[in-house]
């Protein structure tokens, strides 16, 4: 659904639901391929919000492991660029 609707366009929802009904892969899926339109479309928007979390999670994650790596560098006496400080540098 969500490659689909990148194909199309957010908001062709009636185009989505009738590629869905000529998709190959879907072809014994009744379930999707009964759904209306304003179904898909809530179906796409929940899919859309629990990717941009996913997204988000991850962007989280790795900002921390920059900030974790950055004060454990600066806590070993190391610079920006991987360096031991000299005696007298402060």
């Amino acid at each position: 659904l969500v490659c689909m609707i990148n194909q199309l366009g957010y908001g062709r929802w009636d185009e989505l639901r009738r590629e869905v009904r000529k998709a190959w892969v879907l072809q014994f899926d009744w379930y999707v391929k009964t759904r209306t339109s304003q179904e898909l479309a809530r179906r796409v928007d929940m899919l859309t919000l629990l990717i941009e979390k996913e997204i988000a999670k991850e962007e989280a994650a790795e900002a921390e492991a920059q900030r974790t790596k950055r004060y454990t560098n600066s806590s070993k006496g190391l610079t920006k660029s991987g360096k031991r400080q000299r005696q007298g540098d402060y």
